[in-house]
């Protein structure tokens, strides 16, 4: 009887390991897609100012010298500034990226305080305001003091849509107050304006 029982097992065990070892004769395939590419978009934005002349360089000059070398000089230098004063200029902004991007920020970065005297004037900043907006439909993007610029950059009042290949122009307008204090006479700064663009989609 104990040897019925064995054969019995012994079966069941063969049986269970042929069948086990069936499924890795299985028969098998696999198909391919080949060539899947993957590229990612561009942000790139570009920004010369717009004075109604062909020349490169600064949107704001003191004097026409500065405006834009060589000695040509620039066409529409404000002067000195004093309190009251108030000049607006124009700025181009394109997009060359391959995405539709939003203007989202601007700032300044200082880059030179009266040339040559060694002291950092930056107090200046304190006493101009910047007023940024859309040329011609007058959407605002920022109202406040340079200064706030320069520790920047800072969140646009609103976004500034530019679709790909496209341009918006910025008008900038730099005033000093009525009220500003001998505090600012004497004093120059050198700063570079700079607009901040990300991309439409998924924001």
């Amino acid at each position: 009887m104990k040897n019925r029982i064995l054969v019995s097992v012994l079966v069941v065990t063969t049986t269970l390991v042929l069948v086990g070892g069936a499924t890795f004769a299985l028969f098998t395939d696999s198909a391919s897609n080949t060539g899947n590419s993957f590229e990612t978009g561009t942000v790139v934005i570009t920004a010369e100012r717009n004075l109604g002349e062909a020349i490169p360089g600064p949107m704001f000059y003191t004097t026409a010298l500065q405006g834009a070398p060589p000695a040509t000089g620039g066409l529409y230098p404000t002067g000195e500034y004093y309190p009251g004063q108030s000049f607006a200029r124009y700025l181009n902004v394109k997009n060359e990226g391959t995405l539709n991007v939003y203007l989202y920020q601007v700032g300044a970065t200082v880059t030179d305080a009266t040339p040559g005297d060694g002291v950092d004037d930056t107090v200046l900043a304190g006493g101009l305001n910047v007023r940024i907006e859309q040329a011609l439909s007058g959407t605002l993007l920022y109202d406040g003091t340079l200064a706030a610029l320069t520790a920047g950059p800072v969140n646009t009042v609103n976004l500034l849509p530019i679709a790909v290949g496209g341009t918006q122009n910025l008008k900038y307008t730099v005033s000093m107050p009525i009220d500003a204090g001998d505090v600012y006479q004497g004093k120059s700064i050198i700063v570079e304006f700079v607009v901040y663009a990300r991309q439409q989609a998924n924001i």
